[in-house]
């Protein structure tokens, strides 16, 4: 049973008086012999009384839940981000949709989720899409879709080079994920590149089936805490979402590109996520800013 405020006030003014009788028949026994043993049995009566509301009180109040250890945090608040994100990439799956920027709303939230499985590292995670390099035909590169945080000085875009560019593109159109542990004693230190005062990364290929779309990149502040394997698994299937909801929307985009027949004469298609009935990606803006995190994607 639950006890108001106003209850645990009156059994306290209760057993204070209590309390006072108590020690009041002590005093007047031991001036009166005649009352000696009478009022030794009312002091004791009003002292056990007093114990007796106070155990009350205190026994029936509810016990706060034990705090959970951090796995199982980080699958809570893995497991409240996954329902919303299944449900928006139904509705992006099925083209019901009149949200404009439904991706970059699911990616938002994943990035967001993965920044923050290991509360208490100081992560930050990072979205970037894979996409033909339009200065190097031929070439792909790496744009910033999603962050985290808008403060983190991460670069917009990773390019083919001989150290960080190339380092993120091989995991990014590869299967497996790179962690680092520890940047300085890593051997590869000289090819990755890490926010300021971040130590350890995960680095993380975002795919969708055997097609490549990005990388996933956390970094974090605490040395190692990036290395769990039962954490890891969490990542890869923050990965593999949100190259669904790329996959997804890009191929709900070309559907909805298609003119549709009506009595012999074409039809545009209405938009969706940004794509036009001339079949306009909004992945391949020209605007190097249309993509930023503002916008999301």
């Amino acid at each position: 049973m639950r006890h108001t405020s106003k209850f645990r006030l009156a059994v306290t003014v209760i057993v204070g008086l209590l309390s006072g009788a108590s020690a009041m028949f002590g005093v007047i026994a031991n001036g009166d012999q005649r009352l000696n043993t009478v009022f030794l049995v009312l002091g004791g009566a009003a002292a056990a009384a007093a114990a007796g509301l106070t155990f009350l009180v205190q026994g029936n109040q509810p016990v706060p839940p034990a705090p959970l250890p951090a796995d199982k945090r980080a699958d809570v608040r893995f497991q409240a981000a996954v329902h919303p994100v299944a449900e928006n990439l139904a509705s992006l799956a099925s083209m019901s949709t009149e949200a404009p920027d439904l991706r970059g709303t699911i990616n938002r939230a994943l990035v967001q989720t993965a920044a923050h499985l290991v509360e208490e590292a100081g992560c930050v995670a990072a979205f970037y899409a894979l996409e033909e390099d339009p200065d190097n035909k031929g070439n792909d590169r790496l744009a910033k879709r999603v962050t985290s945080t808008e403060s983190a000085a991460l670069p917009a875009y990773y390019k083919e080079d001989r150290a960080a560019g190339s380092f993120l593109l091989d995991i990014a159109t590869g299967t497996k994920d790179r962690c680092v542990k520890n940047y300085e004693e890593d051997p590869e230190k000289w090819r990755i590149d890490l926010i300021e005062g971040c130590t350890t990364a995960l680095f993380v290929p975002v795919r969708a089936g055997e097609d490549p779309k990005g990388i996933l990149i956390v970094q974090a502040i605490e040395a190692g805490c990036l290395e769990d394997g039962n954490e890891r698994k969490k990542y890869g299937a923050i990965a593999h979402l949100i190259g669904a909801s790329q996959a997804v929307a890009d191929l709900t985009a070309r559907v909805r590109s298609l003119p549709a027949q009506a009595n012999g004469s074409p039809k545009k298609s209405p938009s969706v996520n940004g794509a036009g009935a001339e079949g306009h990606d909004p992945e391949k803006a020209s605007d190097p800013d249309a993509d930023s995190i503002h916008e999301g994607e």
